[in-house]
């Protein structure tokens, strides 16, 4: 399930996050350990949640899709390649959070929090690669 963060909102209404193909922002995943509680309202920059983020993980760059509206279940779908990181060597990894990079964790703009469906994943030294729903990564109902 993924769970978006209300700045984002903002900051796209703005122009400030271009999710498209060609041309749109840099967007980034970062593993985070089971004890972040998400918070949509007070959490808005990636500094807000830096102390959660997995030990030893490099924070993977997004190949964007441009966005897809269906209309069939009335939302716009925000898409991108499925990613891995690579040789995960220890801890608890409870989800996965999207962010713009800007210019380093004060401003960099969190996008959306996605949990696991069977709950967290224990690093034992290989990759976890994260493959994200066939609909999108990101849905945004209207």
């Amino acid at each position: 399930m993924a769970k978006v963060y209300s700045n984002f909102l903002d900051e796209t209404c703005q122009g400030n996050v271009l999710w498209k193909l060609s041309g749109g922002s840099t967007i980034k995943a970062q593993l985070t350990n089971t004890s972040y509680t998400q918070d949509q309202e007070t959490h808005t920059v990636r500094s807000d949640i830096t102390d959660d983020k997995t030990a030893g993980t490099t924070d993977q760059t997004l190949t964007l899709a441009d966005p897809v509206t269906d209309t069939a279940n009335d939302r716009v779908e925000l898409d991108a390649s499925d990613i891995t990181f690579s040789s995960v060597a220890s801890g608890t990894v409870g989800s996965v959070i999207l962010y713009k990079v800007v210019s380093g964790a004060s401003s960099d703009i969190l996008i959306a929090w996605l949990d696991f469906s069977g709950g967290s994943i224990t690093a034992n030294g290989g990759d976890i690669t994260i493959a994200f729903n066939a609909e999108g990564c990101v849905a945004l109902g209207y």
